[in-house]
């Protein structure tokens, strides 16, 4: 069974197809928390403090969904 989301097409360069995974929203969120929302919230830290945190995060943001989501499946 494939459980993966498609990607959106966007076209084909030189014949390839090309699209965005849906996964590509977390990674952007991810980016503009650690460079915006971050630094202000919590001043004074190095940049790979507001990374690192922002990637531990979005992880277990991840694996808690992806359990909710597998838990709430029936067994077989």
């Amino acid at each position: 069974m494939n459980t993966r989301l498609p990607s959106t097409p966007l076209g084909r360069l030189r014949g390839i197809a090309v699209g965005v995974h849906w996964s590509t929203l977390g990674a952007v969120i991810t980016s503009v928390v650690a460079a915006s929302l971050l630094p202000q919230a919590a001043p004074g830290h190095p940049a790979l403090v507001y990374c690192s945190t922002t990637v531990l995060a979005a992880l277990a943001r991840g694996w808690f969904s992806g359990h909710l989501a597998t838990s709430a499946l029936p067994s077989a």
